[in-house]
């Protein structure tokens, strides 16, 4: 681990009056994660809740020498207890919260990764109980947010949720995990370029809370992966152990900022269409790829969608045209009419969250005037990041990750649908409304669309 990561812990790492103290105080990272978790419970029962993999990667075996050494402890299947396949959802929540309460005294143990950790993170967070993150892979920056992603009425987002007080990972652990995971785990930090632009763009063009501390914190978290990453595949606990410490400086990052802005913007956003349709995909259900693997695409989109809008000057945009196009709220049903299979609580769910965004950053005009007044100012600042974006683009080919909307198991329409109306699903200004605001998203759709 490095030691600047430690320092974080417990504190609240800068003084602009916006950023949050880290709800997280320890971290341990050693193979002995039995004697740790030991000194975590100092006297409590423990509840151990995993799947089937998670228990088997390490919970069981964890469990059984707490036991050996005097500890209450009992662990929960949530599967088993859902009866069927886990999903960070609604309905994983309320059985995790039963559980939780019929326990009252036990510490919650999450034993897992991303769906795993939501899960009980958000249970936790709504009973108001303390928790301790036992990660199993590296695969994810959630472990240390202060939010969990989350399924609600088909919506998914991500929701205000209490962080663990303690982060556990055995490097073996980490080091054997699924290579599949490893490189979700890479593409997902390998974002923070393109959704730290994202979240400096909504600062200039329309004065929304920023913070350079977070976004540098961001910003180190995928220094220290790239470092790594040509030696995830050889199983190297050295490299799982940094890649693994990046995505908790990432997690911290959003904790810090009170938004998970520093580490998601538009790549996510497509991510999370392409989730939530995933049950009415045309040609019938389909199953979600990995959320690092979209978000990897999306990155792949966004950066290309950057170049291809900043590599134009003022004089270079038709802000007639422009003003003519940018989406008004009466003006999105057309949009989301290109998704004949959207159910309708999807659509209500969209149309909710662009009403609240368009609301806020007023008239298609208004929107397109106050854009052309910082364009040059925008191409500017945002350019330092769309470097480090594009140079961090050539990583993924090298660990074979995920390019292609056939990589994904997606149909090149769903990929398509997910570019141009993923900025509907969020009520936060990406480099999507962007491009919508400018005229420019279909008409760029071939070039920035993978394959």
């Amino acid at each position: 681990m490095d030691p600047s990561t430690f320092r974080y812990l417990g504190s609240t790492p800068c003084s602009c009056g916006r950023c949050r103290r880290v709800v997280t105080e320890r971290i341990h990272l050693h193979e002995e994660l039995a004697s740790r978790l030991h000194g975590e419970l100092d006297g409590k029962a423990g509840l151990l809740l995993g799947d089937p993999r998670t228990l088997e990667a390490c919970g069981l075996a964890v469990a059984e020498q707490l036991r050996q050494a005097g500890d209450r402890v009992q662990t929960v299947d949530l599967e088993q207890e859902l009866d069927g396949e886990l999903h960070a959802d609604d309905h994983a929540i309320d059985v995790a919260v039963e559980t939780l309460s019929a326990h009252p005294e036990a510490l919650p143990v999450a034993v897992g990764s991303g769906t795993v950790n939501d899960v009980v993170k958000a249970a936790a967070h709504q009973l108001e109980r303390p928790y301790v993150a036992v990660a199993t892979a590296p695969s994810m920056n959630g472990y240390t947010s202060a939010i969990a992603a989350i399924t609600r009425e088909g919506l998914k987002g991500t929701w205000p949720s209490t962080p663990p007080v303690a982060v556990l990972a055995d490097p073996e652990v980490l080091a054997h995990s699924p290579r599949r995971l490893q490189i979700s785990g890479l593409a997902d930090l390998l974002s923070k370029p393109v959704s730290s632009a994202d979240w400096k763009m909504g600062h200039l063009l329309w004065d929304e809370p920023y913070c350079p501390v977070p976004a540098e914190m961001a910003g180190r978290a995928v220094d220290r992966a790239v470092s790594v990453a040509s030696r995830l595949p050889d199983e190297d606990p050295e490299a799982s152990e940094v890649l693994f410490d990046a995505l908790l400086l990432s997690g911290i990052s959003m904790a810090v900022a009170g938004t998970s802005s520093p580490a998601s913007g538009g790549e996510h956003l497509i991510s999370h269409y392409l989730d939530m349709t995933a049950h009415c995909a045309p040609g019938g259900p389909r199953k979600p790829a990995l959320h690092g693997e979209q978000v990897g695409v999306g990155t792949a989109i966004s950066t290309r969608l950057y170049r291809a809008l900043l590599a134009r000057g003022q004089d270079e945009i038709d802000w007639g045209r422009a003003a003519a196009e940018a989406p008004s709220i009466e003006a999105v049903p057309e949009w989301l009419d290109q998704a004949e299979y959207l159910p309708g609580v999807l659509r209500q769910q969209f149309m909710h969250q662009s009403r609240k965004k368009l609301e806020r950053l007023g008239s298609p005009s208004e929107r397109v005037g106050r854009i052309r007044q910082r364009w040059e100012e925008l191409r500017d600042t945002l350019e330092p990041s769309l470097r480090d974006a594009e140079r961090y683009g050539e990583v993924l080919p090298v660990v074979d990750a995920p390019a292609s909307a056939a990589d994904l198991g997606v149909k090149p329409r769903e990929l398509s649908l997910a570019y141009r109306l993923g900025r509907f699903v969020r009520d936060r200004y990406t480099i999507l409304d962007l491009a919508g605001d400018l005229g420019l998203i279909l008409e760029l759709e071939d070039e920035v669309l993978p394959g």
